[in-house]
């Protein structure tokens, strides 16, 4: 019999090999189509990504919300609430240090201010509306591929660690398929010999640290959450709210935007896994709740069984339909009680229990 684990990976690595060539569309084509990035973002990459992401859902007959798409209102705002604390708390966080230490050194760099990249000094709600989206589109498209697509995929056989690492370690192909589009592009001109050596090289480490940890903080809330909708939202608000108080460019051109950036990144991890922490131990205690109503919905239905096979006043009942009878309860209990034994709960990546195994130890 063929390892089920064999034939998971293969697929995954496909999907994701065409979501990074869509991705490399801006990169590696200037001469062709010309500039596609938008504000920094590289939108028409990203929306593609997106609908390779449905393409094979639809083609593989999975529902949206197996990758964690799901349609809510009660998700849909708790992933507002707890992405957006993730997200703003770190980030007004650093801006206020960056405020303080600005007041006190005027460095030029530090100067407070929210401008949207490639805004050339002009400010305007159609501007930041269309930056917005772009940034919306990104991040959508991110978590669905990521946190959802792959780690969804990997799950049924693979610890969720490995899941979370693997998911990390691709994403970090993002970053930089930018900044060799950067590179083609001639956005570090600004910089010569090896001083522009150093600035590459120290752009390269900060995205891959950046990016490794962000990843890893994403899957582990959306393990949690049961949804991408408190990673989205966190992933949305760190490109729109940080690119715009960080960085002044469409690149980062300055190491301390990538301090900024990497101190807000640090904060908001630790929140993430607090959060992580809380509603992990809530989960659990949710699943030994409902482990333990099976178990008494078992134990109850055994008690009536041997009190009926006790009851003189029964007759024709042998040990045999006694058996009988328990069996076909017990098959009652797992189509009404214990759903979770065959299907993933949505609600957590963890709320999985086996009315198989609770059986098994009461024997």
């Amino acid at each position: 019999m063929a390892n089920p684990k064999s034939k998971i990976l293969p697929g995954i690595m496909s999907t994701f090999v065409v979501v990074i060539m869509f991705f490399c569309i801006d990169a590696f084509a200037p001469m062709l189509m010309g500039d596609l990035n938008l504000f920094g973002t590289n939108v028409i990459g990203a929306g593609l990504g997106i609908v390779t992401v449905g393409v094979m859902c639809f083609a593989k007959q999975r529902p949206l919300a197996s990758i964690g798409l799901i349609f809510e209102p009660r998700r849909i705002l708790r992933g507002l609430a707890v992405g957006g604390g993730m997200a703003l708390l770190p980030l007004l966080a650093v801006f206020g240090v960056q405020t303080v230490i600005y007041a006190v050194t005027k460095m030029p760099s530090l100067a407070p201010d929210f401008v949207t990249p490639n805004a050339d000094g002009e400010m305007s709600v159609v501007k930041i509306g269309i930056f917005a989206v772009a940034c919306g589109v990104s991040a959508l498209m991110q978590e669905l591929v990521f946190r959802g697509y792959i780690v969804r995929s990997m799950r049924p056989q693979y610890p969720f660690i490995d899941a979370n690492i693997v998911q990390a370690m691709l994403s970090v192909t993002l970053p930089v398929v930018l900044i060799i589009r950067n590179l083609v592009y001639g956005h570090y001109s600004f910089l010569d010999g090896f001083k522009k050596t150093v600035f590459i090289v120290a752009v390269v480490l900060f995205y891959v640290a950046y990016t490794f940890f962000s990843s890893i903080k994403r899957g582990v809330v959306t393990r949690v959450s049961g949804d991408i909708w408190p990673s989205f939202v966190g992933n949305f608000l760190f490109m729109f709210v940080g690119r715009s108080l960080f960085v002044q460019n469409s690149i980062i051109t300055s190491y301390s935007s990538m301090f900024r950036l990497l101190g807000a990144e640090a904060i908001s991890l630790l929140v993430a896994l607090i959060y992580y922490t809380r509603q992990y131990n809530h989960n659990k205690k949710r699943r030994e709740e409902h482990d333990k109503r099976v178990a008494e919905h078992m134990e109850k239905l055994r008690q009536e069984e041997l009190n009926r096979e006790a009851d003189p006043n029964i007759e024709g009942i042998s040990q045999k339909s006694v058996k009988e009878i328990m069996q076909q309860h017990q098959q009652k209990i797992i189509e009404s009680v214990g759903s979770h034994s065959h299907h993933h709960n949505p609600e957590s990546d963890d709320s999985i229990t086996r009315l198989d195994e609770v059986r098994n130890n009461k024997e």
